[in-house]
Parts: C-alpha cells; sequence; structure tokens
C-alpha cells in the first residue's frame, strides 16, 4: 500500500514538473511555393528590450520547437539568407503553443552588380549555449575581456563591472570550463587579454551536485565559459601596461597592470598584478564597500594594489587540483569643503565646513580544490 501511494506521488510530481515546461513549435514556409526553408534562424525575444531569450534553427521540414518557454509576452524573430526577415508576436499562457505558418518573402535584388563578402557570423545558439565568435567584433589593440563583452548583443555590463546575459545576472566565469578566480568575476574580465580568447560561451550551468548525481535541482546559474585559442594553450605569454602624469592639481598620478599565463596543455596558471591611484578597480575583491571606476558614493581618490594567482592541474584524467590566491588592498582619501551664507534680519552668517575622511581595506583571499575520479560511481571533491 506504502508503495502505492509513494508510486503515485511520484508520478504526480513528474506531471507537476512536466506541465512547467511549455513548448511553442512552428514552420517557416517561402511565401511564394509554401516550399520549407531548412536552417533559417529562429530567435525568441522579450518585446521590451528585444534581449535574446533563446534560439533555434529550422529543420529540413522548416519546423521548429522552443523548449521551456515561461508565461509571457514574446516576439519570435526568423532570418534567412535572401529573404526579408519575419516576425510574429504571441501570448504563453499556461500551455504549449503551436503558431501559424510563418511566410518568409524573398529580398528583390537588382543583379546589375553584386558584391560579395565574407563575414564571420557573431553568434550562434547551440541548446542553451548562445556562442559568440570573438573574431567577429573589433577591440582595441590592447582590449581586455571587459571591453569585448560590452560589444556583444544581449550582455551588459555596468559602471561597477557587473555583467547581466540576456537580462539575467552572471555569478561565475570559467576558462575552458574551469574555474578562474572563483568568485571574482572582475579578476577576469578586467585583466586578461582579448586576444587569448576564442569564443564566449554564455551557458545555463547545474550545480556540481547535479552534474554528479544528474538529478535537478534549483541551483542552476547563467556563467559565462570563454574559451582559448589553441595556439596559446601552451607556452608562456602576457601583457603588460603603465603610465604616469599628473592631474590639474599636479599631483603624480600612475597606473599599471600585467597578466601572465603559463599553458601546458590543459594545465594553466595565470599571474596577475596591479597598482593605480586613478580610481580603478581591477578586482572585485578588497574594495571594503567602496564601488568601482563609475560606480559613484564614495569621492576622493582611491589607491589599489592587488597581486593573485590560479591555477589548474590536470594530474591525470582521473585527479585534478588547482585554486586561486589573491591578496587586494584599497586606500581612500575624500577631503570636501563647503561654504554657507545665511541672512536674517540685517544680519549675515557664514559657516564654512572641511572635512577630510580616510577608508583603508585589506583582503586576502585563498582556495584550494582537489577533485578524484575514483572510479565510474565515486568522486571525491576536496575545497
Amino acid at each position: 500500500m506504502n508503495r502505492n501511494i509513494l508510486l503515485l506521488f511520484l508520478l504526480s510530481m513528474v506531471s507537476l514538473t512536466l506541465s512547467a515546461q511549455h513548448t511553442v513549435q512552428g514552420k517557416v514556409l517561402d511565401k511564394n511555393n509554401e516550399g520549407a526553408i531548412e536552417m533559417a534562424a529562429v530567435r525568441l525575444l522579450n518585446p521590451a528590450d528585444s534581449t535574446l531569450v533563446q534560439g533555434v534553427l529550422t529543420d529540413d521540414k522548416g519546423d521548429f520547437t522552443l523548449p521551456r518557454v515561461k508565461d509571457g509576452k514574446y516576439l519570435i524573430e526568423v532570418r534567412f539568407l535572401g529573404y526579408e526577415p519575419g516576425f510574429t508576436a504571441f501570448t504563453m499562457s499556461g500551455r504549449g503553443l503551436i503558431l501559424k505558418n510563418i511566410y518568409m518573402m524573398e529580398k528583390a535584388k537588382e543583379l546589375a552588380e553584386v558584391e560579395v563578402k565574407g563575414n564571420a557570423a557573431q553568434m550562434v545558439v547551440k541548446n542553451d549555449t548562445i556562442e559568440y565568435n570573438v573574431a567577429a567584433f573589433k577591440t582595441a589593440e590592447n582590449a581586455v575581456v571587459e571591453d569585448l563583452l560590452k560589444k556583444l548583443p544581449g550582455v551588459v555590463v555596468d559602471a561597477d563591472g557587473n555583467i547581466t546575459a540576456n537580462g539575467e545576472k552572471i555569478t561565475k566565469i570559467r576558462v575552458d570550463g574551469k574555474k578562474f578566480f572563483d568568485g571574482d568575476i572582475q579578476m577576469t574580465t578586467k585583466n586578461m587579454p582579448v586576444d587569448i580568447v576564442d569564443k564566449v560561451q554564455v551557458v545555463d550551468q547545474k550545480s556540481e551536485m547535479s552534474q554528479l548525481t544528474g538529478f535537478e535541482d534549483d541551483n542552476t546559474e547563467r556563467i559565462i565559459n570563454l574559451t582559448i585559442k589553441k595556439n596559446r594553450k601552451q607556452g608562456i605569454f602576457g601583457n603588460a601596461s603603465g603610465g604616469i602624469g599628473a592631474d590639474l592639481n599636479k599631483d603624480i598620478r600612475y597606473d599599471s597592470n600585467a597578466f601572465l599565463n603559463i599553458m601546458d596543455g590543459e594545465s594553466q596558471t595565470a599571474l596577475v598584478s596591479g597598482l593605480n591611484n586613478t580610481n580603478t578597480q581591477r578586482s572585485g575583491r578588497g574594495r571594503g564597500g567602496m564601488p568601482g571606476a563609475g560606480g559613484g558614493g564614495r569621492g576622493g581618490i582611491t589607491e589599489t594594489q592587488n597581486i593573485g594567482i590560479n591555477n589548474n592541474t590536470e594530474i591525470n584524467k582521473n585527479l585534478k587540483i588547482g585554486g586561486d590566491g589573491s591578496y587586494n588592498h584599497s586606500n581612500n582619501i575624500s577631503e570636501t569643503e563647503s561654504e554657507r551664507e545665511s541672512w536674517l534680519k540685517g544680519s549675515t552668517f557664514t559657516n564654512k565646513n572641511n572635512s577630510h575622511s580616510t577608508t583603508e581595506n585589506h583582503e586576502g583571499n585563498l582556495r584550494l580544490e582537489l577533485e578524484w575520479n575514483i572510479d565510474t560511481l565515486t568522486t571525491l571533491i576536496a575545497q
């Protein structure tokens, strides 16, 4: 009897889970001959700001399916080379939806002169992963990853270096799927040079426990994974930059930064260091509540120094070790001066205020991790 009740409960839970995952289906056809259009790009957009929710390609019959679409209003954009783009608006409300056929009209062309140019594809959608091709975006010679992210469609980087992708906050950044200064995404985005990055992948990643057990939980996070170019996976390379000058008050200002990467196949060590007194923050740590450059709030001059090391070593296919350590220091000096005059019954009152404040913060972090695949059924993770 108890087994029957348990089975009924499990079946009901599965039914509820499935019912919460609605799909949108449709077909893309040529308006002139009603032939199926294969490999057309179908993008599901948020109509409020046109951010990308997900995307797929049509099959050989022109059919497409968008899985796990939440309730709400959406806009579907369909594009295919040689055709005018098509748009369809719809509302998802509590159940799956089959859209009316989407017809695309061929573009009219004058054949007097045809110029063909090749451009690298900016973005590819693969199931739950949005992959950006770095070669399709132009950046300055010494650009870092953050400069690239600001150019990617659907990705927003605010003044404090926080990142959102298609409306969801990025919580972690991986490099070739490995942890890189875990918990400090700005150590990656503000220091790693763009010229070593091949692809930027926006991924909905399951928790480590879910990946090990195969059971879904509620701890899925949206992360960014940076893949490194194959020709940069062996050897030592990096960059360094610096500058010094004087401000309007003739006070000396300086800014320097260095990044060194030691690669040996799947094993990687990165060294990062920097110091400046120009209110530039290249790490999310060591601020002591102070915002990043452009973040507003605290004024004055902030002097920072940071140094860090990150390592991922693959001893063999079953044993991996790694971790990171960093030290960050920041010192903020703020001076304010105000003067106020008040008039009362023929009298004048002058009030002058001067204030000086100093805020200093030191922060050290250390993370060590070991992953040992003892056998096909047992994995030990120590961290």
